[in-house]
């Protein structure tokens, strides 16, 4: 499994972006779409992994993949209970298929 903070290849994924932001653009907060941005860098993450590179609390990077989880952007890519790996299954087919 890949680590939550490495970028694959150092490049960035264009994916339905457009509808991820539609899906979560209540509110006025930043994280949000930074937390997008991570995910289309790289479809694997950890909360810890997201929350050091926006600098926001490890709780609100949980908040963050919940939010994402609810919207069908994210989902666990194992069983663990700790430390946890979401991935973005869209961006990983379009990784896939290069």
């Amino acid at each position: 499994m890949r680590s939550g903070n490495r970028k694959p290849h150092g490049k960035t994924v264009h994916l339905p972006a457009g509808y991820w932001r539609t899906q979560l653009a209540k509110g006025k907060s930043r994280v949000p779409e930074a937390v997008l941005e991570l995910f289309r860098e790289n479809p694997f993450w950890t909360t810890t992994g997201i929350a050091q590179p926006l600098d926001i609390a490890f709780t609100n990077a949980g908040r963050a993949i919940e939010r994402r989880q609810a919207a069908g952007i994210v989902a666990p890519a194992g069983d663990a209970q700790r430390n946890r790996v979401f991935c973005a299954g869209q961006m990983l087919e379009v990784l896939e298929r290069r």
